[in-house]
């Protein structure tokens, strides 16, 4: 891969999320580098339609990105890095394109301010604004057997809902509301009001009942580490524990979980990759006697 798009990812990740980028060290170099292709593409996407200063040019946005995906697979002129990148990546991992469409279609839905009305309507955002992310980085990674897609598309909705979780109040004041609609009415919280105070106490327990579920979903994505490298492994493990490390600090706040963001320091971090390669040295008798092989993947993951 070229040293200039290696460059410009690599910059692009550390600036963009000390998670993902603390997370990636684990992964071997040549899935490395592919996780950091993947993430610049995401990130411009996001950023395109985030920092659009009208739901016209958010719309607009959404577009000329598909349009310039589309063409990604195609031909991308030399000085576009993000998507010459993202192109590449694809190319040399075999990602079906469906994935990235899947993911611009997520991100149409959340221009236009969707709203879902049950947990299953957001968990079909939630699997394309991230559990495609999930899919595309098995190609990356590779995997010993295809019943590893079900657990990386529930641990990617796991860590959506984590960020919806904590971003309540920042999303409301963006005029979006992404917790499921009957919850709220079950709840008796007005879903143009819901940050009232009057509410906090109720907005607290529907919030907790939301990280419960995807509580669930850590442990399925934790359930499909056995399929990937135990580097790769490792890498979910740190990943996935920094997110749902998020979720438990939303939880121990209480009514106080949306006065400042949550997040998780570098110690903290540190914390969570030392029980990562403590739980990754745990599994090396089941991997010694059954090692490990890429396989290709031949299956297109689909919703239920």
């Amino acid at each position: 891969m070229s040293t200039t798009l290696q460059e410009n990812s690599r910059a692009v990740m550390a600036a963009g999320s000390q998670s993902f980028d603390f997370a990636a060290k684990a992964l071997p170099e040549w899935q490395r580098e592919g996780a950091r292709y993947l993430y610049v593409w995401c990130r411009h996407c996001d950023d395109e339609v985030d920092n659009a200063p009208t739901l016209e040019q958010k719309l607009a946005n959404v577009a000329k990105l598909e349009e310039q995906t589309k063409l990604s697979w195609i031909d991308t002129p030399e000085e576009d890095l993000v998507f010459r990148a993202f192109g590449q990546v694809c190319s040399n991992y075999q990602i079906p394109k469906q994935y990235a469409l899947d993911l611009l279609a997520g991100m149409r839905a959340d221009a236009e301010g969707k709203r879902y009305q049950t947990l299953a309507d957001l968990e079909v955002y939630c699997y394309q604004v991230a559990g495609t992310v999930g899919l595309m980085m098995c190609h990356v990674m590779g995997l010993s057997h295809s019943r590893a897609l079900d657990h990386a598309v529930d641990l990617g909705i796991a860590m959506q809902l984590t960020n919806i979780s904590r971003d309540v109040g920042e999303d409301f004041a963006q005029g979006r509301v992404f917790l499921p609609l009957d919850w709220l009415r079950e709840s008796g919280i007005p879903e143009n009001d819901l940050m009232n105070p009057r509410y906090r106490e109720a907005l607290v327990g529907l919030v907790n009942r939301l990280l419960e579920h995807a509580r669930a979903k850590y442990a399925s994505g934790d359930r499909g580490l056995r399929y990937l490298h135990w580097r790769s492994a490792l890498a979910i493990r740190v990943a996935s524990g920094v997110y749902s490390g998020i979720g438990r600090e939303v939880s121990s706040r209480g009514p106080a979980a949306w006065d400042r963001r949550c997040y998780t320091t570098k110690f903290t971090k540190l914390k969570l990759a030392l029980g990562a390669a403590f739980r990754s040295a745990l599994e090396i008798p089941f991997r010694a006697t059954r090692p490990w092989a890429a396989k290709p993947i031949d299956t297109l993951w689909r919703p239920q």
